[in-house]
């Protein structure tokens, strides 16, 4: 497979490996002339459907561009002349290719290779001060730059000696850099989402990250709501938390750790408010320059700004190394970062003469607050500490919610995390609690407190077992996701989700659950209970084919509707927060074909099918919502009822009628919920029922639905729904709701009576009937 280069026309020819035919020629492209020079040949892989290689092809003093098959056979990549990488179908056609970022370690291709599952290539790039190791993935038609690693330049008998790198050839995980000190160094890589607690995602591009808010509109990259341009490539991203509840209008703050070991930082002006704050300071710039704000389709990114980093004496008591922040030997130690308090940064870095590791600890604080494009300058951080670790570590996951601050290291070889804490001497200990002493090591793990201020940690090892400290939690998952709902049952729902879902982030009020896809494709929520082994989440419902009560017929929705009165002029439209029930003939009659009978189809609530290898990205705070990122890299958003109802159950709690009925009719939850929760206490509130939704229609749909049958009760299709607290004047739950529907007319015809409305008369009327 020899690539043909000349002064502006390359060209690939493919010959047979068995009979040393020609096996395909490639179309001339002058687009991206490759490095002149002379034809370049190199052992091939086999045909179509055979045994392939994948050999890794450097020319470190040669004119000839490096090449590489990918091994599944369909590309071939090569170096361009220009700085970056094109690549050829196997009949030598071009397919793209990508530029190598003009702020990484070289311009200069050196080497490439392919990992054996053809997910990865790694570039090898030569500057003029330091070589570089890249690892490019590709996602929904797109080259992502997700990794650089630099090693200074070192000769060798007038040659520059670059790392040469080898992808491990069972694990295609596993890549290996052999430095030119002799140094062989193992990375393992893991995939992983960097949200915030608010549900935006970060994803790294090279020097940039694209940003994107996922409670207020799903983009799928290369889009997003905004990008933020730092000075190297990205490393390690981690959102910082946000500040004391109330404090809504500040905005959230983004902590990127750099390809050459700096620190940048970069943060909306209010909340989620991404987009918002592009187009803002686009206007300042404009207005700074004397124009009126509008460039047309010209993107305008966030520029990061350096934090300075001031370290201790005792830091560089730990490893002389340590105080060279910035100098050659430390670049390719520094791995992960993770942000446990608003003032508090940590991340690990590696110690060569021993093989273990330490836990740095910078304490980051803003010489003065400043506003527009100003507003990320002035940070700066004391590197106050390290904490020795007993190997490498693998992961740091900071814990949500804790007070006082704290973050869980993960290190190779041992089950047990070590923890870290602010205050008492900020020591790293082996963390002892059964609730956070994962029994694997896990690539992707979060850690939350719950209401009871317990703290947990859930992690998905390699095998794919979702685990919450030493406890098993489901087997077969492939991705997964903590979702908090308010606890004062307030759902995100209408145009002002997004301030919500932040809102909602913020509160130490909320309560945590899991969401979470398994292999078989599906997806379940754990709540806290499940978690800590104390619920039954992982089976189907029980009894719940036998939910319709014994010798009751379906009734026939269209004939209630019509006999409700459906034909009571234009209805009330109002907003979604409001209702918006339209209570014409033809509405009534296509939401009785479309009301749930889950009765009828044996459905688990619990369980919900999702698209094949679709994997969760992040279940937005206060909502119903879960968005899910599709193989083929476009995102998708679910509402799947093990969030909805409890979330109806939460606004039934709290008093929030008007939710509660607006979420049930949204997400086809049999409206007899509203009166079977807590039951009998709807009719001692029946009053604020009907004050709370001020919509006839509503009320009029409640009536329409009414059953004898429990829905909460054994056997009913809400049973495994979490139940209130039990009054002991109150009748148990499942006892046989004896004059269900009686009981409800009534108070409904006398609430609605006490507001001697004519508008509601209708109502009343239809009370009556029923």
């Amino acid at each position: 497979w020899p690539l043909e280069v000349g002064a502006a026309e390359p060209r690939l020819r493919v010959w047979s490996r068995e009979d040393l035919e020609p096996h395909s020629e490639g179309e001339v492209s002058p687009a991206s002339p490759l490095e002149s020079g002379v034809v370049y040949t190199s052992s091939s892989p086999g045909k179509a459907g055979g045994e392939v290689e994948s050999p890794s092809i450097s020319a470190v003093e040669s004119s000839a561009p490096p090449l590489a098959w990918q091994p599944r056979g369909a590309l071939v990549a090569a170096a361009s002349a220009r700085g970056g990488v094109v690549f050829f179908e196997r009949n030598g056609l071009r397919r793209g290719g990508f530029d190598l970022p003009r702020d990484g370690a070289g311009d200069r291709v050196r080497a490439l290779a392919w990992s054996s599952d053809s997910s990865a290539l790694c570039v090898t790039t030569a500057g003029d001060s330091a070589h570089g190791v890249q690892v490019w993935t590709r996602g929904n038609m797109r080259w992502y730059l997700k990794r650089e690693m630099r090693y200074p330049r070192v000769s060798s008998g007038g040659f520059q000696r670059a790392p040469l790198v080898r992808w491990d050839e069972d694990n295609a995980d596993v890549l290996r850099v052999f430095t030119a000190d002799g140094t062989v160094e193992e990375h393992a890589f893991g995939w992983d989402v960097c949200v915030s607690a608010a549900a935006t995602a970060a994803v790294v591009d090279g020097c940039r990250a694209l940003v994107t808010p996922l409670a207020r509109t799903p983009i799928p990259p290369p889009m997003c709501a905004a990008t933020a341009v730092f000075s190297a490539p990205v490393s390690e991203l981690a959102w910082v938390p946000g500040g004391p509840e109330g404090e809504e209008e500040a905005g959230e703050t983004l902590l990127a750790l750099l390809a050459d070991g700096t620190l940048e930082i970069v943060s909306s002006t209010r909340g989620t408010e991404w987009e918002e704050t592009c187009e803002e300071l686009a206007e300042e710039l404009a207005s700074a320059k004397g124009g009126d704000g509008d460039d047309g389709d010209e993107e305008f990114c966030l520029t990061a700004r350096p934090v300075r980093i001031v370290e201790d004496d005792t830091v560089a008591a730990v490893d002389a190394s340590f105080s060279d922040w910035g100098g050659g030997t430390i670049l390719r130690r520094l791995r992960h970062l993770a942000c446990p308090s608003p003032r508090v940064a940590v991340m690990t870095a590696d110690i060569p003469r021993d093989g273990s590791a330490a836990l740095l600890v910078i304490n980051m604080r803003r010489d003065e607050i400043r506003r527009g494009a100003d507003r990320d300058e002035g940070w700066s951080g004391a590197m106050t500490r390290a904490c020795s670790l007993p190997g490498e570590a693998t992961r740091v996951t900071p814990l949500e919610g804790g007070a006082p601050a704290t973050a869980l290291v993960q290190v190779r070889g041992q089950s047990t995390p070590m923890m870290w804490t602010e205050g008492d001497g900020g020591g790293c200990f082996p963390a002892r609690l059964p609730e956070v002493a994962l029994r694997e090591s896990c690539a992707v793990a979060r850690a939350f407190t719950t209401a009871d201020s317990r703290a947990l940690l859930v992690g998905l090892d390699a095998g794919g077992t979702l685990r919450c400290g030493s406890r098993a939690v489901a087997l077969g998952v492939r991705s997964f996701a903590v979702h908090r709902c308010a606890g004062d049952g307030t759902v995100a729902a209408g145009s002002d989700a997004p301030d919500v879902s932040y809102a909602v982030s913020l509160s130490r009020r909320s309560v945590p659950r899991v969401t979470y896809v398994t292999l078989a494709d599906e997806l379940r929520v754990a709540e806290v209970a499940d978690l800590l082994g104390l619920g039954d989440s992982s089976g189907p419902a029980a009894g719940t084919a036998d939910a319709e009560a014994p010798g009751a017929e379906a009734p026939n929705r269209n004939e209630l509707a019509s006999a409700a009165g459906g034909k009571r002029g234009g209805g009330n439209s109002r907003s979604v927060e409001r209702g918006g029930v339209y209570m014409d003939q033809l509405h009534v009659s296509m939401r009785a074909a479309m009301r749930p009978a889950d009765w009828a189809r044996a459905a688990d609530f619990r369980t919900r099918r999702v698209e094949e290898g679709s994997r969760i990205v992040a279940a937005p705070p206060g909502s119903v919502n879960v968005v899910l990122q599709m193989p083929r890299g476009n995102l998708e958003t679910v509402h799947p009822r093990s969030l909805a109802l409890p979330a109806v159950t939460a606004a039934l709690a709290a008093g929030r009628f008007t939710a509660a009925a607006t979420l049930a009719a949204r997400h086809r939850v049999d409206l007899n919920l509203l009166v079977d929760y807590a039951w009998p206490s709807f009719l001692s509130r029946a009053s604020e029922f009907v004050e709370s939704v001020n919509d006839p229609d509503v009320v009029m749909e409640l009536i329409e639905v009414l059953d004898p049958a429990d829905t909460t009760a054994p056997g009913g299709v809400y049973a495994h729904l979490r139940g209130p607290d039990v009054d002991a004047t109150q009748p148990a739950i499942g006892e046989k709701l004896v004059g269900k529907v009686a009981g409800t007319c009534s108070a409904i015809r006398a609430a609605v009576e006490a507001r001697s409305s004519n508008a509601r008369s209708s109502n009343a009327r239809s009370s009556n009937a029923r």
